[in-house]
């Protein structure tokens, strides 16, 4: 897919985030082989959305501790995953890497 503006050469992008929500669905933390992380992956519900929230390392673990319910504030990164189903048709997601969890009291 082409850019809609192209990015000058040496300027990087990125976009970053702050969303409040409540932890609809967890799962327990996994290990990732390739890169030898553990990784936790959570949806924060965020008005009449589901948020997917990827969470490495330290900030995994502290989320496996968080229970369903709770509000909580998530700083991160946006980003996005394409993919492609078995059929053939194209897929995105967008969601947060997480550098920040906290539980809004």
């Amino acid at each position: 897919m082409k850019p809609r503006h192209p990015i000058p050469d040496g300027v990087e992008t990125s976009a970053t985030a702050r969303i409040v929500g409540v932890l609809k669905q967890k799962r327990p933390g996994q290990f990732a082989p390739l890169t030898g992380e553990n990784v936790n992956r959570v949806l924060l519900e965020v008005g009449d959305e589901d948020i997917p929230v990827i969470a490495r390392q330290e900030l995994a673990d502290a989320l496996s501790g968080m229970e369903t319910g709770w509000a909580l504030v998530v700083e991160g990164r946006l980003f996005q995953n394409h993919w492609s189903t078995e059929d053939g048709r194209s897929r995105m997601e967008t969601a947060v890497e997480a550098e920040r969890i906290y539980r809004q009291v």
